[in-house]
């Protein structure tokens, strides 16, 4: 992994930002706070700059989860955005969101951010994904260049 990122400001828009929370070593990345200016946390999101196959056709390079509370106003989608920055840091051109098919809201925040779906594969026994209750992973490849209107 390339030396960790540290233009953390990069890391937001007028009214949402991302809150560095730990970067992970185990498997290079970062575990983020989603926040709206002002503080108040509204969920998650971990970006992961590994070529693993595991990663990429069944757990995803990019996970995100938004409260109950404040679901709906697109901040998983605008979240995702924010880490064009980072992406570009690592070289990264393309990432993997990988979501459950009938997580209906997920499957669209990778849409609204541009993802391109490439399939739909079976979870096999014994990986996390599986013990998660994971039984098939819906795979977008979302290019990170170039930026889209809305995400």
């Amino acid at each position: 992994m390339r030396a960790d990122f540290d233009d953390l400001a990069a890391l937001a828009d007028a009214s949402l930002e991302l809150r560095l929370l730990s970067v992970m070593h185990a498997w290079p990345g970062y575990y983020f706070a989603v926040q709206r200016v002002g503080g108040v946390v509204v969920g998650r999101v971990i970006v992961r700059f590994d070529d693993d196959p595991t990663i990429r056709q069944y757990a995803g390079n990019i996970a995100y989860e938004i409260d109950p509370a404040h679901r709906g106003h697109g901040y998983a989608a605008r979240a995702c955005g924010l880490l064009r920055p980072i992406a570009r840091h690592h070289d990264a051109d393309e990432l993997w969101i990988v979501t459950a098919p009938d997580n209906v809201a997920s499957c669209r925040t990778a849409e609204r951010l541009g993802g391109e779906y490439v399939e739909t594969l079976e979870v096999p026994e014994g990986l996390d994904v599986y013990a998660l209750g994971l039984r098939w992973a819906r795979r977008y490849r979302w290019r990170v260049d170039p930026v889209r209107a809305g995400a």
